[in-house]
C-alpha cells in the first residue's frame, strides 16, 4: 500500500512511519515545514507541503493508496500561537483534503483528539458526546475534524476521524520534542534525577494507548475501510484507564527491573479529587480490534533512549 504520512517527523508521525515501513508499506513523508528530513526518518521519499501549490505537489505525489494526516502544532505550540493552530486545523487541512480529491480517491485518516471533550468533560465519553473544545489545540483539531466530514459527506472523500487518547511510548528518536508528557517526562526523571516527582496527588485517571498500538490500530483500519462506522468518526485508545500515580509506579517498577535501582516516587500533600471520566473504545472492539498492551515494553524503551541520550546527567550508574 501506497501511504502519504502528513506529519511524519511527530511523535505519533515517526513510530506510526516505522511501523508501516516494516510492514511493507510504501511510505512517503509530508512535512508542512521544507527542510532535509532526520536521518531516523527511515521512508524512501520525503516531500514537504505547506498548504500552497496544490497541482505542483499532487504531481510529486502522484496516486496514493491512503494518506494519514497528524499535522499540526503539540498542545504546548498551540497555546504559544493559537491562530497557526486554527490554520491548520482549518485552512491547511482543506487544502490537504481538497487536493487529495482532486487524485483517485485514497482512504484517509484524520487524527484529532480527545481534549475536543474540554475540561469539564464528565462520566462516559462515546462517539456522539458533544465536543466542547476549551484550549487552542483542541480547537484546532475539532475545526479540521468539521472539514474532514464536510469533505466525507459532500465530496464523497473516504475519511476516517480518530479521537486519539493519550498515547505513551518512546519516541522514534530523543529530538522529537515530547517529552514534557507523562510517561516521557517520568522516565526523563528518573534518567535524570533517579527519582520521580508529581505534580498532584496523581488520582487522575487517564486512557494510555502504547505507540505500538495505535500504529497498529493505524495498519487495522487503513486495511478495513467498508468496516469504517457509517459517522465517520472513531475513538482509538485503550478500554482499561490508569491513575497518573500508577503510571509513576509503573515506571518506578520497570526501572527497578531492569536497573536494580530503587526509585523513590514523591507525592504532595494535597487532597483534591480529580475529576471522573471514561474514555469508550467500544465501537473500535466491535470492529475486532485487539491491544497487544505492552505498556512495560514502551516505558523499557523509553527509559533505554533517555540514557543513551543523557550519558552523563545521569543517576543511573553506567555500569548497569
Amino acid at each position: 500500500m501506497k501511504v502519504a504520512l502528513f506529519g511524519a517527523r511527530g511523535y505519533l508521525g515517526g513510530r506510526i512511519a516505522a511501523h508501516l515501513t516494516e510492514e511493507g508499506h510504501d511510505v512517503i513523508a509530508v512535512s508542512r515545514r521544507p527542510g532535509p528530513p532526520p536521518p531516523w526518518l527511515k521512508v524512501k521519499r520525503v516531500l514537504a507541503w505547506t498548504g500552497k501549490g496544490a497541482e505542483r505537489f499532487r504531481q510529486a505525489l502522484g496516486p496514493v493508496d491512503a494518506a494519514l494526516l497528524l499535522s499540526a502544532p503539540n498542545e504546548i505550540d498551540a497555546a504559544r500561537n493559537p491562530v497557526e493552530a486554527l490554520q491548520v486545523g482549518g485552512e491547511w487541512t482543506w487544502a490537504t483534503l481538497d487536493l487529495l480529491a482532486h487524485l483517485p480517491p485514497p482512504r484517509v485518516l484524520f487524527f484529532s483528539t480527545f481534549h475536543v471533550y474540554g475540561a469539564h468533560a464528565r462520566g462516559v465519553l462515546r462517539e456522539d458526546t458533544p465536543p466542547a473544545p476549551g484550549h487552542p489545540y483542541a480547537l484546532g483539531r475539532y475545526l479540521g475534524e468539521c472539514v474532514a466530514d464536510y469533505f466525507r459527506s459532500n465530496k464523497g472523500l473516504p475519511v476516517l476521524r480518530l479521537r486519539l487518547s493519550n498515547a505513551m511510548g518512546a519516541p522514534a528518536d530523543v529530538s522529537v520534542p515530547r517529552w514534557s508528557l507523562l510517561f516521557n517526562d517520568l522516565c526523563d526523571q528518573v534518567v535524570r534525577t533517579g527519582k520521580i516527582v508529581l505534580k498532584s496527588p496523581g488520582n487522575q485517571k487517564r486512557n494510555f494507548i502504547t505507540l505500538e498500538d495505535t500504529a497498529r490500530a493505524v495498519s487495522f483500519l487503513l486495511r478495513r475501510p467498508k468496516r469504517w462506522p457509517d459517522q465517520g468518526l472513531l475513538h482509538v485508545g485503550h478500554p482499561r484507564a490508569m491513575t497518573l500515580r500508577e503510571a509513576a509506579e509503573s515506571v518506578a517498577g520497570v526501572a527497578q527491573k531492569i536497573w536494580g535501582v530503587s526509585v523513590p516516587v514523591e507525592i504532595p500533600a494535597m487532597t483534591p479529587r480529580a475529576p471522573s471520566w471514561t474514555f469508550s473504545v467500544q465501537r473500535l472492539q466491535r470492529m475486532g480490534f485487539s491491544w497487544r498492551n505492552r505498556i512495560e515494553w514502551e516505558i523499557e524503551s523509553t527509559l533505554r533512549l533517555c540514557r543513551r541520550s543523557f550519558l552523563g546527567k545521569t543517576k543511573i550508574p553506567i555500569s548497569r
